[in-house]
């Protein structure tokens, strides 16, 4: 499995997500592929500088890093 941080983008009267190339072919998705996907919204920002909008640290210890 793995995982990508992607924007939600308006798309006509709806919202969508753009895979990034190098995710597809890592997991060999084409189109017209049907795929499952964890939601997990980040909203609010924290931090200052170059910190802010990351948050705190939370070890995954659940996912792979997409290579």
């Amino acid at each position: 499995m793995a995982m990508a941080e992607v924007v939600v983008k308006s798309w006509g009267n709806s919202l969508g997500i753009v895979l990034p190339k190098e995710l597809t072919k890592h997991e060999n998705i084409k189109s017209g592929d049907r795929i499952k996907i964890d939601i997990i919204v980040k909203k609010g920002l924290e931090g200052f500088g170059l910190l802010k909008g990351l948050g705190s640290y939370v070890e995954d210890t659940e996912h792979e890093e997409f290579a």
